[in-house]
């Protein structure tokens, strides 16, 4: 995936584009979302407070999950460096569909609608910019801001820099904000 997105990037023939990459990312089964070369935890990096209620094999989602993540970090490390190859214009936003309950807050790991946690639900989210777009309208995200993916819609049109008469610039991540300097 890396090489095709280097080479659409590259691509003269059309020089403004937009890279929607959707990613499997870290859903159950863990050991299946990298290779074995980035298989890296142990018990002993385990830091969960259930970790002495946990068994070998829960033990062993536990540090699969914490390779996937990392292998998926890889891979979003990989594309950035990509993309600061590009002299004109660019933006990055990575985000998850959702997060995973891996026994940090309750005994199991995976989703579940009748155990929530806050690490089903906050999901991080990244954006970056290269300089030439910072030079023509930088764009700010306040990481305190509560926000639903849902209105990603009106936070994608902000990016492109595309207006319509149904859009919300208040359900943006970009949305208009007081930014208070030290």
């Amino acid at each position: 995936l890396l090489t095709h997105l280097h080479a659409v990037v590259q691509d003269p023939v059309a020089p403004r584009k937009a890279i929607f990459l959707h990613l499997i990312g870290n859903h159950f089964p863990y050991e299946r979302r990298y290779p074995q070369e980035f298989q890296y935890f142990t018990n002993e990096d385990i830091c969960t407070p259930l970790c002495d209620r946990l068994s070998a094999k829960q033990k062993a989602a536990v540090n699969a999950y914490d390779d996937a993540v990392r292998y998926n970090d890889w891979f979003v490390d990989s594309v950035l460096q990509i993309l600061n190859g590009v002299s004109g214009r660019c933006a990055m936003l990575y985000f998850p569909d959702h997060g995973e309950e891996v026994y940090d807050e309750e005994c199991y790991a995976g989703r579940s609608f009748n155990h929530i946690t806050p690490n089903l639900y906050e999901i991080p989210c990244i954006f970056w910019q290269n300089e030439s777009l910072a030079h023509e309208r930088s764009l700010y995200i306040n990481p305190q801001m509560p926000y639903c993916t849902r209105d990603m819609i009106h936070t994608l049109l902000d990016l492109f820099a595309v207006s319509y008469s149904e859009q919300d610039t208040c359900r943006s991540l970009f949305r208009p904000q007081t930014v208070s300097k030290p």
